[in-house]
């Protein structure tokens, strides 16, 4: 099953090789070779896997891509390593220790110097097996609180980030509630002007009606007293 696996793996860095040697990519091109070298060593496949890793080394150091060149420098010192080349293990493993260094990688820092440590582990070089173990456990250190540190400064940079969204959701809300506040208050201003007006006119009608009646009222006793006058006159 694992070797279906890197069987498979390989048919796609290939594949990735050749697609991206037809468009030209030189780093697609590059990384394709780099994962097959790794591929290779995983394979126990020695000289396919150097191969493949110094052609990685020469693109990637034309190209000037000293962190992938940090990588393919560790892999080469494995491949050395497990192939019992000691000196050239070291020789890669601190090549790739220099880059490292200038592209501020401390993960991979810590690998070179497990790598070191052990490559002077095996020449009996104890004094400096010891130093690298000790630079190890330095970087790793560095490398945890540095993970600690980004990982609290996400957490806090998500806290903030939670109360600004709170505080602005809160203040939306006030603010809907003061547009609502408002609304009401129009609609109860404009019901009172209804109802003002509405009794203004039926005000204005009764008022109407009643002079009216009065009037007529008035017409009718003046007729009346007109009528009573003339039947005085004609002693009935």
């Amino acid at each position: 099953l694992l070797q279906n696996m890197h069987d498979s793996a390989l048919y796609w860095f290939n594949l990735s090789q050749n697609l991206n040697l037809k468009a030209s990519n030189q780093n697609g091109v590059a990384l394709a070779l780099s994962n097959k070298g790794l591929a290779y060593i995983e394979q126990k496949e020695y000289p396919k896997a150097e191969d493949a890793l110094l052609s990685a080394y020469k693109k990637y150091d034309s190209l000037k891509n000293d962190l992938s060149l940090v990588l393919v420098f560790s892999n080469l010192a494995r491949l050395y390593t497990e192939t019992n080349r000691i000196d050239e293990a070291i020789t890669f493993a601190q090549k790739s220790e220099e880059l490292a260094v200038d592209v501020a990688s401390y993960e991979q820092l810590v690998n070179v110097y497990s790598s070191l440590a052990n490559l002077y582990e095996k020449k009996k070089d104890f004094e400096k097996a010891f130093k690298y173990s000790r630079l190890q456990s330095q970087f790793s250190d560095s490398l945890a609180n540095e993970n600690s540190q980004r990982i609290q400064n996400e957490m806090a940079t998500r806290f903030e980030t939670e109360t600004l969204n709170d505080r602005i959701e809160l203040l939306n809300n006030i603010n809907k509630l003061k547009d609502a506040e408002i609304e009401r208050k129009k609609a109860r201003q404009n019901l009172f002007i209804a109802i003002a007006i509405a009794a203004f006119i039926i005000i204005g009608l009764l008022f109407y009606v009643l002079r009216s009646k009065n009037k007529t009222q008035k017409e009718l006793e003046e007729k009346n007293s007109i009528i009573e006058n003339a039947l005085e006159e004609r002693g009935v």
